[in-house]
């Protein structure tokens, strides 16, 4: 059975050979006349000479059977069924049974049956004309025709159907493999799938949410109408649909998701389907909206800061602690946009007792001028203590509000505050200098932007406050400062003036004690034991020590006297050279070599200069060991200033007495030590110095080394 239903399906290739009829007639020349009549109307025919045979060339492919009833036993009648039931469902090959007639014959039944098993037949009775058969045989090939057309038809639409099955078998391994939610729609817009992440996600069965149910079992209600209009709409227009809306989690939760569909058409461009995806954009839309929140912190904190940045140089110009406070009062109650505004901050008299002022803004003075000061209230409270920022949107609701007796609220007459903001205006150090208090009538004005204006403003207003009374008080300083400094420049004149007196003065004595000391001298130096004359010797020396010690002293006020000339720039090789021409005498005797490098142009008076080089190249002449003295003076910019070193060989100084040396009256080799002098020289050297912003010091490594005296003073940059 299966090799003939093999053949039926090789039969449905290229040639099928629809056109030819098969003729069996058993008999005599009857299928050779039957197939001639047919042949000769333009039919194909073909005779099979047996029964077998036709079931034979049947399988090979025909349009339809002409056959004899005489052939029909009913081993033959069974032969065909049997071959009838091998046919495909769309055949129904067309059977043209001749039947035998004669008087008086009738067809059994039975044997009516049999023709009835065949199928399509048609029973045509002899005698016939050509013209009727071949009518019929071209019946039964047109209708022959018209089945394979049905078996074309019905072919290509199971291939088509199996197509669809595949692509949606496809579609769906797809489907379920994506990451998003993938939903289906038809045409009118009704869901007819959903992925199983949508089922897991939801935790509703599919089944459920076709149709449009899933929009009140899934969908946020607030999302729901706008998402059913948009989703109409585009249906309606054929165009594809583009939305975000919120959907409901197995657990509860809403998250955004961002939903995209696009219809698919055929060929003639009609909609077949809705493809569809849902993309959870629910962290990214969070992150995006607080992004925008951030940049619309940034956008107001960089706009505080710049209303900050211009008060702060608004306040700092002022310095009059009442004008100060009213100016902090006005800008503050302005960009806080409150209707009225206050400052209340402790001053301090000259007394040192601190009491309490306020300035308004936006309100009249006498709005207060009957009212008490504001106290330590559990609403003021907070602000004067610098506990932070206040805001209420309606402080009549405040649960802080009318906790202190009288308990009564606001005063009567009182401006009328619902709307509530107050900041502390604290000092670097601590203190609580007042605070800042701002209002209106209507509930909910100041925002958190405002509190942070008012925070900022009271930081600003602190520093401006903490600025003007340190203004005060620093005129008081400066004030007290001059004065003694007054005091002290008329007690240093007088100390001058009495110096330069006591110098004058004692100068008369000290000639007069010399005089007579030399006439005794004179005149009983013969006479006079050797004690006498040693005590004739010492007064004489005394004189000549005070002489000494009185021009040093008038040459150490000179370097102090501050004078009111003024500075020039001095060359310094010209000063050197005259203090080498004062000393020529001691360096001629003690045979002596003085050198010097270039010197600069300084800024120093020139009898200052000439009393620093002096007193320097004195002390290593003084200073001198049992070599000839070698001087050398040489210069250096040093961080601009310039250095001058005056180097010797001379016997040195032990580095624990280099700071020593220059102290007033200070000297390390006593009377009887052959080197004289008063320990006021270095002395001068270095108030001259420090006068002019330089310093001095000394460089030795010790006895016998000799010294190195260093200077620095302002001068040209070039020498």
């Amino acid at each position: 059975l299966l090799r003939w239903k093999g053949l039926w399906m090789a039969s449905q290739g290229p040639d099928h050979r629809l056109d030819r009829v098969l003729v069996h007639a058993p008999f005599g020349r009857d299928g050779a006349l039957l197939c001639s009549i047919l042949q000769q109307a333009g039919l194909n025919a073909l005779v099979c000479s047996s029964l077998e045979n036709l079931c034979t060339t049947v399988r090979e492919g025909a349009g339809a059977m002409l056959v004899g009833e005489e052939a029909l036993h009913p081993e033959g009648i069974r032969a065909l069924t049997c071959l009838m039931t091998e046919q495909p469902p769309w055949s129904d090959l067309p059977v043209l049974i001749l039947t035998t007639s004669g008087d008086g014959y009738v067809r059994r039944p039975s044997r009516l049956r049999f023709f009835e098993a065949l199928g399509n037949v048609t029973l045509l009775e002899r005698p016939l004309r050509a013209e009727t058969i071949i009518s019929n045989c071209r019946m039964a090939l047109r209708a022959r025709t018209h089945q394979y057309e049905i078996r074309d038809h019905l072919e290509a639409q199971h291939r088509h159907t199996e197509a669809l099955r595949q692509s949606e078998e496809r579609y769906r391994t797809l489907a379920e493999a994506l990451p998003q939610l993938v939903w289906t729609c038809l045409p009118d817009g009704n869901c007819d799938y959903l992925s199983r992440q949508w089922v897991e996600y939801t935790g509703i069965p599919e089944a459920e949410q076709l149709g449009l149910r899933w929009l009140n079992l899934v969908l946020h209600p607030e999302d729901r109408e706008q998402t059913y209009r948009a989703w109409m709409t585009a249906v309606h227009d054929r165009e594809p649909y583009d939305l975000e809306y919120r959907l409901r989690r197995r657990d509860g939760m809403y998250r955004w998701f961002r939903t995209r569909g696009t219809p698919l058409r055929n060929a003639e461009g009609k909609i077949q389907k809705w493809f569809g995806t849902c993309t959870d954009i629910d962290d990214a839309k969070r992150a995006a909206e607080e992004r925008q929140e951030l940049l619309a912190r940034e956008r107001e904190a960089r706009r505080t800061a710049e209303l900050l940045n211009q008060v702060g140089p608004l306040l700092a110009a002022e310095l009059d602690t009442q004008q100060l406070a009213q100016k902090i009062t006005d800008l503050a109650t302005q960009l806080t946009g409150a209707q009225f505004g206050a400052l209340f901050h402790n001053v301090r008299n000259e007394q040192g007792e601190s009491y309490t002022l306020y300035t308004l803004s936006g309100a009249p003075r006498e709005a207060f001028a009957n009212f008490p000061m504001p106290r330590n209230t559990m609403v003021f409270g907070p602000t004067f203590r610098g506990e932070g920022v206040i805001r209420s949107a309606d402080i009549t609701q405040d649960a802080r509000y009318g906790k202190n007796r009288p308990y009564r609220g606001m005063p009567e007459g009182h401006l009328p505050v619902r709307s509530y903001l107050a900041a502390p205006i604290v000092s670097r150090s601590g203190e609580v200098l007042g605070g800042l208090f701002f209002g209106s009538a209507t509930v909910d004005v100041f925002t958190e932007q405002h509190a942070q204006l008012a925070e900022g403003i009271a930081a600003q207003a602190a520093i401006a406050l903490d600025n003007a009374r340190l203004f005060a008080e620093t005129q008081n300083a400066r004030n007290a400062l001059e004065q003694s400094n007054a005091e002290l420049r008329r007690a240093n004149e007088d100390l001058n003036q009495f110096a330069y007196s006591a110098s004058h003065d004692l100068k008369e004595p000290l000639r007069t004690v010399a005089i007579y000391s030399q006439m005794l001298q004179r005149q009983y130096g013969a006479v006079l034991d050797e004690q006498a004359t040693q005590y004739l010797e010492y007064a004489l020396q005394g004189v000549k020590r005070m002489e000494l010690l009185l021009r040093d002293l008038v040459a150490y006020l000179q370097a102090m006297d501050e004078g009111e000339q003024e500075i020039v720039p001095v060359p310094g090789g010209e000063v050197f050279r005259k203090a080498v021409e004062n000393l020529k005498d001691i360096i001629e005797e003690s045979q002596a070599t003085v050198d010097s490098g270039p010197l600069p142009v300084l800024l120093a008076r020139e009898v200052h200069l000439l009393q620093l080089f002096q007193n320097l190249l004195g002390n290593a002449l003084k200073y001198r060991g049992e070599a000839p003295p070698h001087i050398q003076v040489s210069a250096e910019s040093q961080e601009g200033m310039w250095k001058i070193s005056v180097r010797d060989n001379g016997i040195g100084i032990e580095p624990q007495y280099a700071r020593q040396v220059f102290g007033l009256f200070k000297r390390l080799h006593g009377r009887n030590s052959g080197y004289e002098g008063t320990g006021i020289g270095l002395a001068i050297c270095q108030k001259i110095v420090e006068r002019y912003g330089g310093r001095i010091w000394v460089e030795s490594e010790g006895a016998g080394q000799g010294s190195i005296f260093c200077f620095t003073l302002p001068g040209r940059p070039n020498a």
